[in-house]
């Protein structure tokens, strides 16, 4: 097919050819987007903050995770990165207070989206909010792994996402609760907010029959400079 669309001319493959987080993250730093403030949303254990540090450790990192079974993980990221994370012991929503959370049996599908094996109230804020208040900065770059409940986040952010370059975020080809919405939909939205599809990080399939189950979508303002050139080669 590409053969087609590019006229029969010889396609010479990328510096790298993998689909992955770290490809992500590499491919962004050699390009030379260097984020200042990056929000992690759903931390949980840090995992993915450190991943990112790799290659922009002179970001601020601003984790929000309401469990508090990962707040050791989260204060030892404090402690080895110093003066470089945030953390904010919160869900993020549309809203400002309390909310259920549904807590699963390992932690790390947990969501206000649905229940898990048992919930708890844990307290929730709007990014917008946080921002007026002075707790946190304004992003540059905002990844968001919150189970279904990413619309939700981005309803209370839209100061958080007119100053973001980039959100990476998990989005799903089927409705696997009632408050996830399926990538045409999610693309759709972003796209009425100046968003764009810019690289595919990662994907998950479902055990059911082995379809496309998830996949992390990186999304870019539309007019950043790293769209600017259509050229192929």
């Amino acid at each position: 097919m590409l053969k087609r669309i590019f006229g029969g001319k010889k396609i010479s493959p990328p510096e790298s050819t993998s689909i992955g987080m770290d490809a992500a993250l590499s491919g962004l730093k050699r390009r030379g987007y260097v984020p200042v403030v990056v929000y992690d949303i759903g931390a949980a254990d840090g995992g993915w903050s450190r991943q990112a540090m790799k290659y922009w450790p002179n970001a601020g990192f601003v984790c929000f995770e309401p469990l508090v079974e990962r707040k050791v993980a989260l204060e030892q990221l404090k402690k080895d990165f110093p003066g470089k994370v945030n953390f904010q012991a919160c869900g993020v929503g549309d809203t400002d207070g309390a909310l259920s959370f549904g807590v699963t049996e390992f932690l790390w599908d947990s969501s206000f989206a649905y229940s898990g094996a048992s919930a708890r109230s844990v307290p929730i804020h709007k990014l917008d909010t946080l921002i007026k208040q002075g707790v946190i900065p304004s992003p540059s770059f905002i990844k968001i792994d919150v189970q279904g409940y990413e619309k939700r986040v981005l309803d209370g952010g839209e100061l958080a996402m007119k100053s973001a370059d980039l959100i990476l975020m998990e989005c799903a080809f089927f409705k696997f609760c009632k408050d996830m919405r399926t990538l045409d939909v999610t693309i759709a939205y972003m796209a009425e907010r100046n968003f764009i599809p810019y690289e595919f990080a990662d994907y998950l399939r479902r055990p059911l029959d082995g379809a496309m189950g998830q996949c992390d979508i990186l999304f870019i303002k539309k007019d950043h400079p790293l769209v600017s050139n259509p050229q192929w080669g």
